[in-house]
């Protein structure tokens, strides 16, 4: 079935003139199965009701818009904004709303049967007697989800160790309700505890020094120190800046990859300012986030030569203020092995434990 071929190019010329037509029309049910409205503003748009199965609204923004029982039936809301929307009552089986930001949306009563909310923004969203069964909540933070202990179980959901670890104390209801065993929800806050316990870092580089940065990953991985790296975590359809800022957020330290390039990169320069915050905000700058380490030759030299470049004041400083691993002839064994132990070490026995255990501290 196709949509309405009217209504849809109403749709998307004029939100006003939608709304308009829908007050004055309160007996039609909008037909836009199939639609296409990829990153199309519809903000405040009244599709309560519409037929929606199979539309496409990729980067689609619906905050505000009032999607009270439309049937979202596979439609692709992925990366869409649907900031304070209401999807009370609306059908969103099998729906793709991985990565969206439906912050305090209502979704009071919803059918999110095999719904992908993957990634999701789902701060304040209301979730009461929500229906869920095989409804995918991987990589979401839902401490801030609210009514999560009265949604309707019709069968197991997805969450995973992500999900748990960002969300930190949910509802017993809801865990066994996805799937989990009660041994295994008893257990839950002291693995959370002990997992944060663990050093999680961010690999800052420039892609001209990937081959190295891939090893360092893969390595500091095996040796069970959790860390990201974007050509291994960035997931196609991600906002590059936002996913990179939020991910040195989350992380304890940022491995920060100095090279004659990297120094040169505007990307590296916004993390290590990024890091830098970090440092001061949460740590009181008692704390160093940034763990620098230098991987060739006359890292130290070309940053003399930046002395009056502005924009470049953050390795001056790195220069002048912490110390640098050096990894120079990584690509013999016995040399990279034995920067690697001492990096390892360096993280091991971090002092960002130590700085959230004092009184009064996070």
């Amino acid at each position: 079935m196709e949509p309405d071929k009217e209504q849809l190019a109403m749709l998307r010329r004029s939100v006003r003139e939608w709304n308009a037509w829908r007050s004055e029309n309160p007996e039609i049910r909008p037909n836009l199965e199939g639609a296409t409205l990829c990153g199309v503003a519809l903000t405040g748009a009244n599709l309560s009701g519409a037929n929606l199965v199979n539309a496409n609204m990729v980067n689609a923004d619906l905050s505000g818009a009032d999607l009270g029982d439309a049937n979202l039936g596979d439609a692709n809301l992925r990366l869409s904004i649907l900031y304070r929307a209401d999807l009370e009552n609306s059908n969103l089986f099998g729906a793709d709303l991985s990565r969206a930001n439906l912050h305090a949306a209502r979704l009071a009563r919803a059918t999110l049967s095999v719904t992908n909310l993957t990634g999701t923004d789902l701060e304040e969203t209301n979730f009461d007697n929500a229906i869920l069964d095989d409804t995918n909540f991987s990589d979401v933070d839902l401490s801030g989800v609210k009514n999560l202990d009265k949604v309707i179980h019709d069968g197991p959901s997805t969450v995973d160790w992500r999900t748990l670890e960002r969300s930190g104390q949910l509802p017993p209801k809801f865990l066994l309700g996805v799937g989990f065993p009660q041994i295994f929800i008893d257990s839950l806050p002291s693995l959370i505890d002990a997992s944060r316990k663990d050093p999680q870092c961010f690999i800052s580089y420039t892609h001209a020094d990937g081959e190295f940065a891939k090893k360092l990953y893969d390595d500091l991985v095996n040796q069970g120190i959790r860390c990201w790296l974007d050509s291994e975590e960035l997931q196609s359809g991600d906002y590059t800046r936002r996913k990179i800022h939020k991910e040195i957020r989350d992380r304890d330290r940022v491995i920060l990859v100095l090279s004659e390039e990297s120094i040169q990169s505007d990307w590296v320069r916004r993390e290590v300012e990024w890091a830098r915050n970090k440092e001061i905000e949460e740590y009181d700058d008692k704390v160093p986030v940034l763990a620098p380490i230098r991987i060739t030759e006359g890292v130290l030299e070309a940053i003399d030569r930046l002395a009056d470049d502005a924009s470049k004041k953050w390795a001056k400083y790195l220069k002048k203020h912490r110390h640098i691993g050096d990894f120079r002839g990584w690509c013999f064994e016995k040399k990279y092995q034995a920067a690697l132990a001492r990096l390892t070490c360096d993280l091991q026995g971090d002092q960002v434990e130590k700085f959230k255990q004092q009184p009064g501290k996070l």
